[in-house]
């Protein structure tokens, strides 16, 4: 486990590291309790984690909201102790609790339940990339909802903005290392990010070319970053071209040849 991972955290007043799964999932939750900050998008990044929870469910015991968790946390290549993740998710129920997200149900079974409330996300990220917060965009009224109706639509007109310019910068390399790829080695096979452009048995950068090529001008700004990389990752892991073999004179070839001196 990482080092910074052992942080000094309480859960009513005992060490977290000594706590058992059901000592968190009580403790961390309660409204009383301070949780961990995780900055400017604080909101986005919880109410992103409760919906990671409950999946498809719209009530699930706490076992179901950790697997869950767990599960999509894990595809997002974070690999953190049960221990852990139980306080990430119980800090992230907590702070749902808190803005209307979900609640907890009592009664209906013996080992605690939470409820989903909301299923649609309600806190986006505006602004660049570099200087994102969180506010909520959704799920408010009066002023308050026609303010941030008018935040968001103009955030919207941003990324589309930014979409655009990336894409037209990042087009024309992605298009020469295409060709480039097909070139050396048209039968590599796409994997990890690149096998989303595959079609049933076309499997191939050479096969599956132009749905690559057709999908660029629809990327997002992130997306069109990761296809880049992608695409130089699988040029550069290819094997060197091999060079032409030296070409050696015919001696009496040469005989027959005149040089202008």
């Amino acid at each position: 486990m990482p080092t910074s991972e052992r942080r000094v955290i309480l859960i009513d007043g005992k060490s977290l590291w000594n706590c058992s799964i059901a000592e968190i999932m009580e403790g961390a939750t309660r409204p009383t309790r301070t949780p961990w900050h995780l900055g400017d998008r604080h909101d986005y990044w919880q109410n992103c984690r409760v919906l990671e929870a409950f999946g498809d469910q719209e009530v699930a015991v706490v076992d179901d909201l950790i697997e869950n968790f767990r599960a999509a946390r894990q595809a997002m290549r974070e690999d953190f102790t049960l221990t852990f993740d139980c306080l990430r998710l119980a800090e992230a129920l907590q702070w749902g609790a808190k803005h209307g997200i979900v609640e907890r149900v009592f009664g209906a079974r013996p080992e605690p339940q939470w409820r989903l409330l909301v299923r649609e996300r309600q806190f986006e990220c505006v602004g660049p990339a570099a200087r994102q917060v969180a506010i909520r965009v959704r799920g408010l009224q009066g002023p308050e909802g026609v303010a941030a109706a008018k935040l968001w639509d103009r955030e919207l007109k941003r990324r589309e903005k930014a979409r655009l310019k990336a894409v037209a910068k990042a087009k024309p390399g992605m298009m020469r290392i295409i060709a480039a790829i097909c070139r050396r080695a048209p039968e590599t096979i796409l994997t990890d990010y690149m096998a989303k452009f595959t079609v049933g048995e076309f499997v191939t950068v050479e096969q599956c070319r132009f749905v690559i090529e057709d999908a660029i001008d629809g990327m997002g700004e992130v997306e069109v970053g990761i296809v880049d990389r992608a695409l130089e990752k699988i040029f550069n892991s290819l094997p060197e071209a091999p060079r032409p073999a030296p070409v050696v004179a015919d001696a009496l070839a040469l005989d027959h040849v005149h040089f202008d001196l």
